[in-house]
């Protein structure tokens, strides 16, 4: 994968170490995050209970929960929990979903938002986020940790560097297969074997001819 799970972890401890309203992020579901540690919260928690794989890329649902401690006396705070813990979501759904450096990492499909009350031996209420993600992935064969593997493939065809050309001739270049080919600065649509791929600007490129179209 050329993006990972733990690098997913890593982000997401950095948001909740930065955030200011944050005091506790654990990479785990609510209550191994009460069993495990001291929490003191509030609390951000992140897992991801599973996935799918495509071409190209790999489909994650990612679960983000956030959390406050509730007093005996609910009517006291649990509107003020929920709200700041709503705000909270809040800020790191922008920061997933429109930052430069996550956009590096996927993209965000969709994302759901739920409220609890739950009792994991502290009562604590809150907001769980659902994000359907996609990360950038490999789609070939060249370069994967597997030493004497036949993978029956024609000699010389598996892993033959892709050349890219605009579609009037004016910009060429080769790639490695398996390498990304960073663009200029400017708007493209790609186009692979003549078919649109609306999956990512800068796509990796594989075995194939892709012509750009401005």
């Amino acid at each position: 994968m050329k993006k990972s799970v733990n690098q997913i972890r890593v982000e997401l401890e950095a948001i909740g170490d930065a955030h200011q309203q944050v005091n506790t992020y654990f990479w785990g579901d609510l209550l191994r995050a009460w069993k495990e540690n001291e929490v003191e919260y509030p609390l951000m928690c992140a897992y991801y209970p599973d996935g799918a794989m495509f071409t190209n890329q790999t489909q994650l649902q990612l679960v983000i929960v956030v959390a406050d401690k509730i007093y005996k006396d609910w009517n006291e705070n649990l509107n003020e929990v929920e709200s700041d813990t709503l705000q909270i979501c809040r800020d790191i759904y922008q920061t997933i979903n429109m930052s430069t450096r996550w956009q590096q990492i996927l993209r965000v499909e969709s994302c759901s938002v739920g409220k609890f009350i739950n009792d994991t031996g502290d009562e604590v209420a809150g907001h769980t986020m659902t994000f359907n993600v996609r990360l950038r992935d490999n789609s070939g064969i060249c370069g994967l940790p597997m030493g004497d593997y036949d993978f029956d493939q024609i000699a010389g065809d598996a892993c033959l560097d892709s050349t890219v050309q605009n579609s009037d001739g004016s910009y060429i270049n080769t790639v490695a297969s398996g390498a990304t080919l960073t663009l200029p600065d400017d708007t493209y649509e790609i186009y692979v074997n003549g078919v649109l791929d609306q999956s990512f600007t800068n796509p990796s490129i594989k075995d194939t001819t892709i012509n750009i179209q401005p």
